[in-house]
């Protein structure tokens, strides 16, 4: 994998920003700020949230199957050889 720019749009970017400085966000080398109950309670938040939504979705699957399923419509199709048969007997009829 070769480094660098690869066309004329690339060179005029890393021209434009190659003298520019980024601003990093300071890193923690050790984590003591943080306090284990209030990670718990994080997790605790997150994970009955994620209940919550879990139990809404059903209803809500539910609810629309029973919406679906109400407004369904089915239409009973009659086999092609089944009407070849019919033609064929009222035909045979009306002779």
């Amino acid at each position: 994998m070769a480094f660098g720019s690869q066309d004329a749009l690339d060179r005029l970017l890393v021209q434009k920003y190659a003298q520019k400085q980024m601003n990093k966000a300071p890193v923690q080398e050790e984590p003591k700020d943080i306090d284990p109950d209030t990670i718990m309670l994080a997790m605790n938040d997150f994970s009955l949230a994620s209940k919550c939504m879990f139990a809404i979705n059903k209803k809500i699957m539910a609810t629309c199957y029973c919406v679906n399923a109400a407004n369904a419509t089915y239409e009973k199709k009659i086999p092609s050889r089944y009407v070849e048969f019919l033609i064929l007997l009222s035909l045979f009829v009306l002779l």
